[in-house]
């Protein structure tokens, strides 16, 4: 399948592209609970507007990616509230029982890191998530945000410097 063509069957579109949707979500709601929402509605419009999509409108990704923006925008205005994500749902974790010394360690980096990206602008709070935990492209982010790909790069790289910034001067 090249990366311009929607899957026909919606099963593997979903185990395809699950993944990296809830973890877009997950970055930009507050819990776990809410994304596991957000992400069905995102599969459940996708479902609805499949056959609306064209491949030469642009890539399948940055439609999918665009859908799921929206919904998280509509979970938002439906809510009133607007939040990146707490701190208590960032230090969430998965069942392990790592080292409590690591985990301790653990906590204070995913902090750390929470302050700092809650520094930044929602916009490029928006492009990092779709890059890094979403794993869109440069050319998808600007086709999902309608912005220019060099602009794009331009915000990664000044929001990688200033969150590397903000990291070394508290470590």
């Amino acid at each position: 399948m090249s990366p311009t063509d929607a899957p026909q069957d919606f099963s593997s579109l979903y185990d395809r592209y699950f993944s990296r949707v809830y973890g877009y979500v997950r970055c930009r709601v507050a819990s776990a609970a809410e994304a596991d929402d957000v992400a069905a509605r995102v599969f459940e419009k996708v479902l609805e507007a499949l056959p609306g999509y064209r491949a030469e409108r642009g890539s399948f990704e940055a439609w999918l990616f665009a859908v799921a923006r929206n919904a998280v925008r509509d979970h938002y205005r439906a809510r009133r509230w607007r939040s990146f994500f707490s701190l208590d749902d960032a230090l969430e974790r998965p069942s392990g029982e790592p080292r409590v010394e690591d985990r301790l360690e653990d906590d204070e980096d995913r902090r750390r890191l929470v302050e700092a990206l809650e520094g930044l602008d929602e916009r490029t709070r928006d492009v990092l998530a779709l890059r890094f935990q979403a794993g869109l492209t440069n050319r998808d982010i600007a086709a999902t945000l309608g912005l220019g790909e060099s602009h794009v790069a331009v915000l990664i790289h000044r929001a990688v410097k200033r969150l590397q910034s903000e990291l070394e001067k508290d470590a």
